[in-house]
């Protein structure tokens, strides 16, 4: 999967991302991609979990585990000790690991009946959708985590394209219309329940919304 550094390569001066006060040059996003890669262990496939402090690092890490033959279990610092462990239990059931000849991604169901399920993807194909996508130039705020399908696709449809991603300090609606405001924002993906928590909490009349052009929802 060389295409991903070519790609990424061609943004290597733009900004690929917003977080925790820091601005991410793309540049320094394939720096995070090359040391995680280099961080990878030799030998047959493993589970190897995803937790890192921030979002921009833990994308750059499931990019090199995409690269890799091995199976990236994404662990969102947010997730409770109880979460973590069941997660870390229903992924080290490796029986049919072994059948998929690519890298592995597992996700989790949202959990509305019983126990959430783990999905086993395949994560060379999951990633090789995004290799086509027009070069863009716009600001995405990134709310979902990347243990999110959702959240992943955001991301993954910013960076392949050379535009930013924004993530807000918080996951909250002030955060969020901060963020808006201070980097504008052209696109926001969230869920229609995020959009009525935002217009309960006024955040149309507190900040200045109007660079946002896009509200994706599903």
């Amino acid at each position: 999967m060389s295409w991903i550094r070519t790609k990424l390569e061609a943004f290597a001066d733009r900004v690929a991302g917003h977080e925790a006060g820091e601005i991410y040059l793309y540049s320094d996003f394939l720096k995070l991609l090359d040391r995680a890669s280099n961080n990878l262990p030799f030998g047959e496939k493993q589970v190897i979990e995803v937790s890192c402090h921030t979002t921009i690092e833990s994308l750059a890490s499931l990019l090199a585990l995409a690269q890799s033959r091995h199976i990236a279990l994404p662990l969102p610092t947010e997730l409770t000790k109880i979460e973590r462990e069941e997660m870390r239990k229903v992924a080290s059931d490796s029986s049919i690991y072994e059948k998929l000849e690519s890298s592995g991604l597992i996700l989790f169901s949202s959990g509305t009946s019983k126990k959430p399920k783990g999905m086993l993807h395949n994560f060379e194909i999951l990633v090789n959708r995004y290799r086509d996508i027009k070069m863009r130039k716009d600001r995405c705020l990134q709310l979902l985590l990347f243990d999110h399908i959702g959240g992943l696709d955001t991301a993954f449809r910013c960076l392949f394209a050379g535009s930013t991603l924004v993530v807000p300090d918080q996951r909250t609606p002030e955060a969020v219309g901060l963020a808006i405001e201070s980097k504008k924002v052209n696109i926001l993906p969230a869920s229609p329940t995020f959009f009525n928590l935002l217009l309960l909490a006024k955040i149309p009349e507190k900040y200045d919304l109007e660079s946002v052009k896009i509200l994706a929802y599903g």
